[in-house]
């Protein structure tokens, strides 16, 4: 009987230690996914087809065409071209300055926030486009995408007119 009792209590013991280690050592509700390097593009350059595969039915592309020749200015276009897999379409976002424009956005939309401002999202992904996002207390800037999986915490801008753009 003593050997049964020494085992049962082993067990529960193990049971009760390792249980609560499983749960609180749960990766969090979102995954970090880098980037490549945005391509940057002299005017009438060539365009390469550089798409990064984010799952296994989207891919992303994001190009920095200059507009002043060879160097970097305020002016220069940003473009994102997202690929539905699943859907057989394409979105493609151009933003100049304070202009966006949005091409078949069923699937994607950009989102403006102030400072310390919040906004929840259940499923999708997260590029940053300016400035940076608080996630679960990490920081989420635009060489990065967070995928959410489940219900997380709201994402909390930390830059003054921060955009970011839901793939969903």
């Amino acid at each position: 009987m003593e050997r049964r009792t020494f085992l049962k209590n082993g067990i529960l013991a193990g049971v009760s230690v390792f249980t609560p280690l499983y749960f609180f050592s749960k990766s969090s509700n979102f995954e970090i996914i880098k980037l490549k390097p945005v391509q940057k593009h002299i005017r009438h350059g060539l365009l390469n087809d550089n798409f990064q595969k984010i799952s296994d039915n989207i891919l992303i592309q994001r190009n920095i065409f200059y507009k002043n020749g060879l160097s970097s200015s305020d002016e220069d276009i940003l473009n994102i071209n997202v690929r539905f897999l699943n859907k057989k379409i394409n979105s493609c976002i151009f933003i100049e300055q304070n202009t966006i424009q949005i091409s078949n956005s069923e699937s994607v939309r950009i989102v403006n926030l102030s400072k310390n401002k919040t906004f929840d999202l259940k499923n999708g992904y997260i590029l940053p486009i300016s400035g940076n996002f608080m996630l679960e207390n990490k920081i989420i800037h635009n060489e990065i995408i967070a995928k959410l999986n489940s219900f997380s915490s709201p994402i909390t801008a930390i830059s003054e007119n921060a955009q970011f753009l839901i793939i969903s």
